[in-house]
């Protein structure tokens, strides 16, 4: 998580640094190591919570 780069980018930021959907980046936005790096995380952070969960409430229903 701590390698990953903020999102927010504010449109007169976006005006200046010469960032938009139809660069080369904006297309391949997907396909990028940020973009892959992204969504493991997001699918690792899912199944912890989901086993969190798991720890927690199968001991309640084996009593």
């Amino acid at each position: 998580c701590l390698s990953q780069e903020q999102k927010s980018q504010d449109s007169m930021t976006a005006a200046l640094t010469g960032a938009s959907a139809d660069s080369f980046y904006g297309k391949n936005e997907g396909r990028t190591k940020e973009a892959i790096l992204a969504k493991i995380t997001r699918t690792l952070s899912i199944l912890l919570f989901i086993a969190v969960l798991a720890v927690n409430i199968i001991p309640i229903f084996t009593k």
